[in-house]
């Protein structure tokens, strides 16, 4: 296995620890989880650029590479969020998240790809699998903002003033993460498919018939429709965090599912 893929995964893991020390007031800030999480990043980020230029192809020429692709897409948004917001946004859980995610990808074996892939080396398809693949981001991080926002509305309710979600942030921004993140994968995943219009037209429409066009519409109406009803009433925010949830849990299903099934030039 490769050693930045194991290093990065090392520095993960350090950066879940640091997180969650300094959730339970053991360490006087984040600034350790946070350097940690940067170098993790780094390594990643290193990992996916080294495959590309071994293969000189966008890489997400098979399923561990896409799940190292998924997973670097949530650490970026993570990191816009802690930006944009100045405070830690579901650090520790983010970051176990990705451990949750990474680590099993050592099982998949590092297949090259199956002869030459002319798709894989055109700026044009490479946009439409980078902004799908962040879509799935986007809506990963609102079901992170939803099981925290579960979490945190559990603990007051039930006045746990010591457990680890003690430095979530509030309900309200909680809220507010779920619902700008299904936006924006709203948003990135209606870009990826008009970029993905411009492959099938070269591909003589051939694509539109393969398994994973049909799993992109079902999650595109899922989360419109998670969209849609958000603010109607009789939606409790509590309801529609659990609506978030289960959304995500059929659409990562469904990926994983469409992936072992699929033949076509789609699959990865």
């Amino acid at each position: 296995m490769d050693k930045l893929f194991w290093m990065a995964s090392l520095f993960y893991f350090l950066a879940a620890a640091g997180h969650f020390l300094w959730a339970k007031e053991i360490l006087k800030n984040a600034r350790i989880g946070k350097a940690f999480l940067i170098l993790a990043f780094v390594l990643h980020s290193a990992e996916l650029l080294r495959q590309g230029l071994i293969t000189g192809m966008f890489p997400l020429f098979n399923l561990r590479n896409a799940v190292l692709f998924f997973s670097w897409c949530v650490v970026l948004l993570y990191g816009a969020l802690l930006i944009r917001h100045r405070f830690e946004l579901l650090s520790f859980f983010t970051v176990v998240l990705i451990l949750v995610f990474i680590l099993p990808a050592a099982l998949i074996p590092n297949t090259a790809p199956s002869g030459d892939r002319p798709a894989l080396r055109d700026w044009v398809t490479a946009l439409h699998i980078g902004l799908s693949v962040f879509s799935y981001a986007a809506f990963c991080v609102a079901a992170l903002a939803a099981c925290g926002y579960l979490v945190e509305h559990r603990r007051l309710k039930n006045k746990d003033a010591g457990a680890v979600v003690l430095r979530l942030p509030p309900l309200e921004m909680l809220d507010t993460i779920q619902t700008k993140s299904i936006r924006c994968g709203l948003s990135t995943l209606g870009l990826g498919t008009l970029t993905g219009f411009c492959w099938a037209v070269r591909e003589s429409w051939a694509v539109l018939v393969e398994p994973k066009i049909l799993m992109t519409g079902f999650v595109f109406v899922i989360y419109l429709f998670l969209a849609l009803i958000r603010r109607r009433p009789g939606i409790s925010t509590r309801k529609y965090a659990g609506a978030v949830i289960a959304g995500f849990i059929v659409c990562l299903a469904s990926f994983f599912i469409i992936n072992f099934i699929s033949s076509g030039k789609h699959q990865f």
